[in-house]
């Protein structure tokens, strides 16, 4: 077992929307580390993209179900063991402007963006679903800390997590869980193409332009997600972690 995680044989990682390109990247790291994994994907067939491993289960789930959100974990625990760690990397963007965007689609968002999350992370505070010095790590957006047009129903979804992580990581720091938070800029992959690929030549320019250490990789993303999993980020709660290739920090 990896020397940083110290994970017995009864506790398992749960990664939500692991088919992803963040998801995959984490897997990979955690595998490499003797790490049992639980990746939660609603589509079998990406799931079985992902790596082959004896310690590697996958689960198909549709996470984003209200009602039966708060079982999801405690299923997972009955199952396989108490759960040492949870990454919710769920999720999807909408790009639609303010004045087209229906109640309906805004809901839609903050379901799988916050109200999801917060059933999770409150169904992992019960009695014997997860392990001492749990950690959850939770997936923002750089989109809610600067403008970012018609990704604003997205941006107001994922910064929901922002309200919730200090009081959520305050209330479980007795219960010897901990909470941080992860925002990422533009992550090359399946989700950001989307809308990349809809730029014209000059608009791509000058994305490229914005981020002065180029845009960011899977394994950028798992490289901290892993981090904050593991026995060496023990001492960390509360704490909101940006990843955006010097976006932010550029000179204007």
């Amino acid at each position: 077992m990896d020397k940083n995680f110290g994970i017995e044989k009864n506790e398992v990682i749960v990664i939500t929307g692991a088919s992803g390109t963040m998801g995959k990247a984490l897997i990979v790291k955690l595998l490499a580390g003797g790490i049992k994994v639980i990746a939660q994907s609603r589509v079998l067939d990406k799931l079985n993209d992902l790596p082959k491993s004896p310690n590697l289960i996958k689960l198909v789930y549709d996470i984003s179900n209200k009602e039966t959100a708060k079982d999801f974990l405690p299923s997972i625990a009955k199952e396989h063991g108490k759960i040492k760690g949870l990454v919710m990397l769920a999720g999807f963007d909408k790009l639609m402007p303010i004045q087209l965007t229906s109640a309906a689609s805004l809901q839609e968002l903050l379901d799988v963006h916050a109200v999801v999350p917060y059933l999770l992370v409150g169904s992992l505070a019960k009695r014997d679903i997860a392990s001492e010095n749990a950690s959850v790590v939770l997936m923002s957006s750089l989109s809610t800390k600067g403008g970012a047009a018609g990704h604003t129903a997205y941006a107001m979804a994922k910064g929901a997590l922002g309200g919730f992580l200090m009081a959520a990581a305050s209330e479980l720091a007795p219960k010897k869980i901990r909470v941080n938070l992860l925002t990422p800029g533009v992550v090359q992959g399946e989700m950001s193409n989307a809308w990349i690929n809809k730029l014209t030549d000059t608009q791509k320019e000058a994305l490229l332009s914005s981020y002065p250490l180029g845009l960011g990789t899977g394994e950028d993303i798992a490289n901290s997600a892993y981090f904050l999993l593991s026995k060496e980020s023990k001492w960390i709660t509360g704490q909101e972690i940006i990843l955006d290739g010097g976006h932010l920090c550029r000179r204007t």
